[in-house]
């Protein structure tokens, strides 16, 4: 099942992966803005009164509606709240040989942002499986943590 995380309700309704069955977790007032926009298969759940939305209780939905594996495909600031509240368990990490760069005025995002970790917070990997195609490497971690350093 595709499950969509939108605080504010801003969907494509035309999207083709709404048509099987979607779950699209949202707020109340995102849940008004999609009523009746959306193919009668996709499931509105309302999780929150507003943006942003609650991370937990979107995980603790998908579970109760059967859902045991989650596979996140959300940006930088989702997965950065997903980790520092424990939410992940495993990280699947693909090591690219492009080097890109950045510059000090580039507003491309890293891989967690909008939450800090170290210096108060430990999120430790243990390298599962290691996987190479040509050049590129596939990573899976199991993820700890996270874990409140002392001071």
């Amino acid at each position: 099942a595709l499950a969509v995380l939108t605080g504010r309700g801003r969907v494509d309704p035309r999207h083709p992966g709404l048509g099987e069955q979607a779950i699209i977790l949202t707020s109340e007032p995102g849940a008004a803005r999609l009523a009746d926009r959306l193919p009668g298969s996709a499931a509105i759940v309302p999780i929150g009164d507003s943006a942003p939305l609650d991370l937990r209780a979107a995980v603790e939905t998908l579970r109760t509606a059967g859902h045991g594996l989650i596979l996140c495909e959300g940006g930088p600031t989702v997965f950065g709240a997903l980790v520092a509240d424990g939410l992940v368990d495993e990280l699947f990490l693909t090591i690219s040989p492009l080097l890109a760069g950045r510059l000090p005025r580039d507003a491309r995002p890293a891989l967690i942002e909008g939450a800090e970790l170290l210096p108060d917070l430990n999120v430790a990997g243990r390298l599962l499986s290691l996987r190479r195609s040509s050049s590129h490497l596939f990573l899976r971690y199991a993820l700890a943590g996270p874990e409140v350093i002392a001071t």
